[in-house]
């Protein structure tokens, strides 16, 4: 139904050094438009809120090839979880 398309990481360039790092899970549910692009993006669920803002702003750069239902491109509502380390 889907495939990735690839993307190059992006930098979470606003976070500050940290002392000690940090890790965590964040699950995120969303659409993927007919285009492939990620609209109507929340959180679901955090193990760290500091990081949520960032985490969205990233996914929002993901783009996806477009679920098809009778062979039309469709929009769909889909869920993942996003596991981060910051060093």
């Amino acid at each position: 139904m889907f495939q990735w398309v690839r993307v190059p990481p992006v930098e979470l360039a606003q976070l500050p050094p940290r002392k000690h790092p940090r890790q965590g899970t964040c699950v995120l549910a969303f659409v993927v438009d007919e285009l492939g692009n990620v609209r109507d993006l929340h959180v679901a669920n955090s193990t760290d809120k500091r990081i949520n803002q960032d985490i969205i702003e990233t996914v929002k750069l993901w783009k996806f090839k477009p679920a098809t239902k009778d062979g039309h491109a469709v929009a769909v509502r889909i869920s993942t979880e996003v596991d981060f380390r910051l060093y």
